[in-house]
């Protein structure tokens, strides 16, 4: 899977690290750690995604992304 950073363009997904998913998240920032990590569903088909740009720039990025083809549909930095 590629990703396409709007910094640094395309790349290989493994210089990001999965965030969590924001599926009925209204704030981000306000998800207690343990819920986000250990309870969170997963569902089939897309996905509103935070990814994080390690290998680069370091920005973060949210991502809709086809969880069954991995194909991402859209991606936007997460402070938009």
């Amino acid at each position: 899977m590629q990703i396409n950073c709007p910094h640094c363009g395309l790349r290989e997904e493994s210089e990001f690290v999965f965030g969590r998913a924001l599926e009925g998240v209204s704030d981000p920032r306000n998800v207690e750690p343990f819920s986000s990590l250990y309870l969170r569903s997963n569902p089939r088909g897309l996905s509103n995604e935070l990814w994080q740009h390690v290998g680069g720039c370091r920005a973060w990025l949210r991502l809709l992304r086809n969880t069954l083809t991995h194909e991402i549909a859209k991606v936007d930095l997460a402070r938009t």
